[in-house]
C-alpha cells in the first residue's frame, strides 16, 4: 500500500521519488516529508502499520524508512494496485505546500492527543515544550489550521 501511497503523491507533484537517494539535503527534505505524509495519512485511514516513535523532528518510524530505502534501490516490490485511501484528495489538500516546521508541530500534536492528551492548552504546552523553537502561538495557529480538516478527528477528545 505505501509503495501506491509514495506514487500517488509524486503524481500529484507533492514528492520526487528520486529524491530519496540522493544523498544530500534533498534526500533528507524528502524522507523527511514522506515520514510526515504517511503519518498524516495513515491517521485519515490509509491502511498501513507502521509504528510511530517520537523523534527529534516529531513522528518517525523506522520501518516506514527502511521501505522507502528499499523502494529507492528497487528492492521493495511495487504494489501497483490502485490506491484504496478514499481520503487521498483531502489529504493532499492537508500536505501540499506546507513547509517543514508546520508538518513537524501537527504531526507532533497529533502524536502528543492520540497519546492522551485532551486538554487543549497542556496539549499545546506540551508541543511547545517539545517543539521550543516554536510560539505557542505559531502551535496553536497549527492547530487551528488542523481543526478545519478532516484530521479534526484525531482530537475528537481534545477539549
Amino acid at each position: 500500500m505505501v509503495v501506491s501511497f509514495l506514487k500517488w503523491m509524486e503524481a500529484e507533484n507533492i514528492i520526487n521519488l528520486n529524491d530519496i537517494a540522493m544523498g544530500d539535503q534533498t534526500e533528507f527534505n524528502t524522507r523527511f516529508c514522506v515520514q510526515k505524509y504517511v503519518f498524516i495519512a495513515q491517521h485519515m485511514g490509509l491502511n498501513t502499520d507502521y509504528e510511530y516513535k517520537h523523534y527529534l523532528h516529531g513522528p518517525y518510524s523506522a520501518k516506514l524508512n527502511q521501505d522507502y530505502y528499499d523502494f529507492a534501490r528497487g528492492q521493495l516490490n511495487s504494489d501497483d494496485q490502485n490506491l484504496d485511501f478514499d481520503k487521498r484528495v483531502a489529504c493532499r489538500d492537508i500536505v501540499k505546500n506546507r513547509d517543514k516546521k508546520w508538518l513537524e508541530v501537527a504531526t507532533t500534536l497529533i502524536l502528543v492527543a492520540k497519546r492522551g492528551e485532551t486538554d487543549v492548552d497542556k496539549l499545546i504546552d506540551r508541543v511547545a515544550n517539545i517543539k521550543f523553537l516554536c510560539t505557542t502561538k505559531y502551535i496553536r495557529s497549527v492547530l487551528d489550521d488542523v481543526l478545519k480538516t478532516p484530521l479534526a478527528a484525531v482530537f475528537s477528545r481534545v477539549t
